[in-house]
């Protein structure tokens, strides 16, 4: 795509981008108006200067076609485009006079910003949009030409994309985002994505290596996963809501290795069987999430509903709720039948912290197992967890269920170090062993930095572990949450209804319920990081490591703010052969701490700055360092105390996106006292 330049008369170019532009028009050289209808023009014919070099013929190998009244067609490779600045074609062909036109080669970000309209993060991440009222004709991902469905944006979006995805219910499945790809919703509770899934091996959303999806509900209507991962690599999950048949959220390793960094925080994961199946993963970290299995679906001959279900998996949970209810109704009431709030088995360590473990059957037919933690074996080998002021719960109605707080099992079995917290020991039984918080017999028997900070910050009274977990807004909001120390099924149903499970949902929903800029959404990832509730207090702390452990492509370096009005200098050319300002940067006597900016499109039109040299001063007091690009502008920072009617001149380089670099020279005068 090309477009007219209307400051300088030029036609935009992307570079490394293959185009076809037109040439002409050929006119006959003895007339000089007849058009030249019939020239074979060939790869020869074409000559090719980039950025001011010196000319070759173009790389593109085939001969130009004719348009009409003397205008050909004339094809580019990405060879022919590759460098940024100015590209010239020439042709000088018997019988025609000359024709030469010039091209400005862009990079990709700078093409798309200002040709397509895209809007950009502040690091370098492309922004597309989805809105499902429009209508899909000519989408392009733009705010004024949104896709109208989330895979026509991963499709047509490049890897490491931000898709913003307005509210709305998305019937849509079998989703799997580009590997760097970011989904965000406008709000939790209204931007929907639902499917009626086939087997139980589909899924709505299946996530590339460094995807991350905040702010959305995610749900499969029937068999199959809400959100599945297989060996992929530094996810990030934050404020979703995910309802699932099978597992709300599958993570798996199918080849040979582990997978690395997995990050959950503030979600609520709600399904009929396991609403998490997570496996292989070294450095898993769930926060302030909610995880409940709610034992109404039967795929197994002898089925299992499980809140967490962990296996080889190294890391910790933090302020979370696992649970596990089995319904008065329903045919879950096999012998042996698992109804587990966490199961965490294999070779792996894990920690628990400030946890709620609560697992319950209200079937009176139900004869299974009923546990609040399983510590297991997988593979031979049992898993280690470390459990500091946790609090477990398994209960029935009636029936002959086996209940337990903690169990150790398998051979070898697992083993449970628990710190404070409340297991029956009654209702304990396996390799469990329980550590009086307030002695020193934890420091002499648990692993050197293994848990941090523990000790009497929770009192062991009910009451007080509710309070505590309140005001700290780790699982419940607010104080009305009675009845939760022992909740009912009921209970925790009105609970969830009432959004005081997992983070408010509601404080995040008007920080993004209008449609904003794109300054907005950045403010959206990146601010409020401590305000609860926040979009930013959501997803800051781990959006920063995710971006840079990815490769984002080239990009701009930009400062956050521009100069002061009265500092805003524009590039103008001396006519001696050196560059300057059109107007000196006057200060008052005593003044320190001045940023100036000069604008570079005066001389080089719309390319990029790309880095400032360092300044010097001509003398005197003040002193002058880079403060580097902002778009088209040179940043220099003034410092040092301006004495009063002295005259000082700052010169410094700047190095331009197409290579060119000049000297500036700017004048400073201090008016007089």
């Amino acid at each position: 795509m090309l477009m007219l330049n209307p400051l300088y008369g030029e036609l935009y170019l992307k570079q490394s981008t293959a185009v076809t532009v037109k040439l002409g028009p050929f006119l006959d050289d003895t007339d000089g108006k007849t058009p030249e209808n019939a020239l074979t023009l060939t790869q020869s014919d074409f000559r090719l200067s980039k950025n001011g070099g010196d000319m070759a013929q173009k790389n593109q190998s085939s001969n130009a076609t004719f348009d009409e009244i003397g205008v050909y067609d004339v094809s580019l490779n990405t060879t022919d485009t590759n460098t940024i600045g100015r590209l010239r074609i020439d042709v000088l062909k018997s019988g025609a006079l000359p024709v030469w036109k010039e091209f400005m080669v862009l990079d990709g970000n700078s093409y798309d910003r200002q040709v397509l309209g895209y809007e950009y993060t502040q690091d370098g991440r492309r922004i597309l949009f989805v809105d499902k009222t429009t209508d899909g004709a000519g989408d392009t991902g733009t705010r004024a030409a949104p896709y109208d469905t989330i895979a026509s944006a991963i499709s047509g979006g490049a890897k490491n994309d931000v898709i913003f995805i307005i509210d709305g219910t998305y019937d849509e499945g079998s989703l799997e985002p580009k590997e760097g790809q970011i989904l965000i919703g406008q709000s939790r509770t209204s931007t929907i994505i639902s499917k009626s899934l086939v087997s139980s091996t589909s899924y709505v959303l299946k996530l590339s290596t460094g995807c991350q999806i905040h702010n959305l509900t995610v749900t499969a209507n029937s068999d199959g996963w809400a959100i599945y991962c297989e060996d992929v690599h530094n996810i990030v999950l934050k404020n979703l809501k995910v309802n699932g048949q099978v597992d709300s959220l599958a993570v798996t390793q199918v080849i040979e290795g582990r997978i690395q960094n997995y990050l959950i925080d503030g979600c609520f994961f709600d399904a009929t069987y396991d609403a998490t199946g997570l496996g292989y993963i070294d450095g898993l970290t769930i926060r302030n999430s909610t995880f409940i299995a709610r034992g109404t679906y039967a795929p197994t001959a002898v089925p299992q509903s499980i809140g967490l279900n962990v296996n080889l998996c190294n890391g910790s949970a933090e302020n979370c709720y696992f649970a596990s209810i089995i319904p008065s109704g329903g045919s879950n009431v096999a012998a042996g039948h698992k109804a587990t709030a966490a199961r965490i088995q294999g070779a792996c360590t894990f920690t628990l912290k400030n946890c709620r473990l609560y697992a319950e059957t209200l079937n009176s037919s139900h004869n299974g197992f009923v546990r609040a933690l399983t510590v297991g074996n997988v593979l031979s080998n049992g898993a280690k967890v470390y459990a500091e002021n946790c609090r477990y719960t398994s209960q029935k109605s009636g029936g002959s269920s086996v209940l337990s707080d903690i169990v150790s099992e398998g051979s070898p079995a697992g083993e449970a170090v628990v710190i404070g917290g409340y297991p029956d020991t009654a209702k304990v039984s396996g390799t469990v062993r329980i550590v009086d918080a307030d002695t020193d017999e934890t420091q002499s028997k648990l692993p050197a930095g293994t848990i941090a900070a523990i000790g009497d910050q929770m009192t062991l009274e009910d009451e007080a572990i509710t309070s505590a977990k309140i005001a700290a807004g780790a699982i419940v909001k607010g104080s009305e949450a009675t009845g939760w120390n022992d909740p009912t099924t009921a209970a925790i149903n009105s609970a969830i209804e009432a959004g005081q499970v997992g983070l408010d949902a509601a404080a995040a929903k008007t920080a993004a319920e209008a449609l904003p800029s794109a300054a907005d959404i950045w403010d959206a990832l990146t601010s409020g990081i401590s305000t609860s509730g926040s979009i930013g207090k959501l997803i800051k702390d781990n959006l920063d490591a995710a971006i840079s452990s990815i490769e984002v492509g080239s990009t701009t370096p930009r400062i956050n703010y521009p100069a002061g009005p009265p500092y805003r200098l524009k590039a103008s050319d001396l006519k001696d052969g050196t560059y300057g300002s059109n107007a000196p940067v006057r200060l008052a006597p005593g003044a320190t701490d001045v940023a100036f900016s000069v604008d570079m499109r005066p001389l080089f039109g719309n390319v990029l700055v790309t880095s400032v040299g360092t300044p010097t001063v001509s003398g005197g007091s003040i002193t002058a360092a880079a403060l580097g690009p902002r778009d088209h502008e040179a940043m220099v920072q003034l410092s040092g105390t301006a004495t009063a009617s002295e005259s000082r001149t700052v010169t410094f380089t700047v190095t331009m996106a197409n290579g060119d670099t000049v000297t500036l020279k700017v004048s400073i005068i201090v008016t007089a006292a």
